[in-house]
This record gives structure tokens, sequence and C-alpha cells, in this order.
């Protein structure tokens, strides 16, 4: 066996579940399934004799510990890539764009989806005054946009010609107001 399969093996067996914590505690709200698949397919990437340079070079150069942080660096990016891709963003979502808010059954989760939607729009409108200024009108229907299909606040500044600033404080606030509901807080 070759030192680069050998010095691969011995990360995976000595220092794989350290990295995995790692990836972790750097994305918490992140399905910890999510996390795993990434490292695994910076693992099946370091192990592919197609696309292996990159690790196999970091090796060379730095050791052990720089084939570690090839393997963080590129499960790091697999992970971010997920959170960013907006489909897979809006299966875990409600109409809010934000997290789901658990239901008490499935009988009362379309009153429920309903009466927090309108919750949430009243939301959106109040926002928009508060952090639209000029551009009330314009921020109200970008962020209408962020919260119903779960766009990003970058692209939406550019659609909509928004400052960047004003989509993201009130994106925050949003979040935060929502944060509030979901903990029972008036």
């Amino acid at each position: 066996m070759d030192p680069y399969q050998q010095a691969l093996e011995h990360l995976i067996r000595e220092r794989l579940p350290a990295l995995t914590r790692a990836m972790v505690r750097r994305f918490p709200g992140t399905p910890e399934a999510v996390i795993e698949e990434a490292m695994q397919d910076a693992l099946l990437d370091a192990c592919s004799l197609g696309r292996q340079a990159w690790f196999l070079q970091g090796w060379q150069d730095g050791g052990d510990d720089e084939l570690y942080r090839r393997l963080y660096t590129a499960a790091w990016r697999r992970v971010r890539g997920e959170g960013r891709r907006v489909g897979a963003r809006r299966t875990e979502r409600l109409d809010t764009g934000y997290d789901v808010v658990s239901l008490d059954s499935p009988a009362d989760g379309a009153a429920s989806a309903d009466e927090l939607a309108a919750w949430m729009d009243a939301r959106v409108l109040t926002a928009a005054g508060r952090f639209g200024r000029a551009r009330e009108r314009t921020l109200r229907i970008a962020l209408l946009s962020l919260v119903r299909a779960g766009d990003a606040v970058k692209p939406l500044a550019a659609r909509y010609a928004l400052p960047r600033r004003y989509l993201a404080e009130a994106s925050v606030w949003l979040r935060r107001r929502l944060e509030e509901r979901a903990r029972g807080e008036p």
C-alpha cells in the first residue's frame, strides 16, 4: 500500500470522529446526516484516482495535518453548498421561509399553517416599514419572496436593486420574531 493511502487510512481511523465533531460545531443547525454525507463525499474524493490530486498534493506539501485540513475544507464546502441549495432548503420550510414550527397534530396543521402565514405576512409589513426607508414597497415584495420561496438575500437584493443591508437587517429581525413565537413569547 502506498504511503498516501496509509496516511488516509490512519486519518480515518484516528481523526475522523474529531473531524465530524468539528463540522457539527461549525454547522449547528444542519442535520447530522447531511454532515456525514459531506464527510463521506470528501473521503471518496480523497480516495478516487481521478479526484485525489488536491488531497495528495496537500499531503505531500504539509503531511497529515494538511490532509486533515483539506478533508475538512472539502466537507465544509459540501455542507455549505447543501445549505445554499434552494431546493434542499425549501423541503424543510413552511410558507415562512424559516425553519418549520412544530404543530400539535396533523389535524390542526392546515389551520396553524394558515395562521402562521398570516402572522408572518403582518411581520413582513412591519419589517418593510422599519428597514425599507425610501424603498419600503420594494423591500416588502423582496421580503415576501424571501419568506414564501426561501430565496437568498444576496440574489434578492440584486433582483430588486435594494441595498443588501436592508434585506439582511429585515431578515434577521423576522427570524428573531419567528424564534420568539416558537418559544411562546408575545
